[in-house]
């Protein structure tokens, strides 16, 4: 009998603690943007109509999140 394969890693862990608590002391806002972007992979245009917002200020709340990651975790590529 073959072996099922086991489920992949949840995205979150490829992310160190530091990560997760820079992550933790953002803005619910900005955390939200930034794990339905890069943790759950949502389109900038996914995540506007998923929390009624309008593209532009899904993207600055990206920005801005992004930033705020940066200057707690110096430089951060979230890919």
């Amino acid at each position: 009998m073959a072996e099922s394969p086991s489920p992949p890693d949840p995205p979150i862990g490829r992310y160190s603690q530091e990560v997760l608590n820079a992550l933790a002391s953002l803005s619910p806002e900005h955390r939200a943007v930034i794990v339905m972007r890069y943790l759950l992979e949502y389109s900038p245009g996914e995540i506007a109509r998923a929390l009624e917002l309008p593209r532009g200020t899904v993207n600055s709340r990206l920005r801005r999140g992004l930033d705020a990651l940066e200057s707690r975790l110096g430089e951060f590529d979230p890919r």
